[in-house]
């Protein structure tokens, strides 16, 4: 069954998305990133998607809750 990514709407088969459950393989990503994705993506996203929220989780002051200590 093909899957889109939740984010972008990228094909995916298979299993070359990351499902907000599979944790193991957010390597890299802090807890509130993982909590971020869980909250907003109930489904799979890709891999690039979940760089993106990797690379730009902290780039807005947004929420104090989620902001990095420094």
């Amino acid at each position: 069954m093909e899957k889109l990514c939740a984010r972008c709407g990228a094909k995916l088969s298979g299993c070359d998305g990351f499902s907000p459950e599979d944790q193991h393989v957010f390597t890299g990503l802090d807890q509130c990133q993982l909590v971020f994705i869980r909250v907003y993506y109930k489904d799979c996203l890709c891999p690039s998607c979940v760089q993106h929220v990797k690379d730009n989780f902290y780039a807005f002051d947004i929420s104090s809750a989620y902001l990095k200590n420094k």
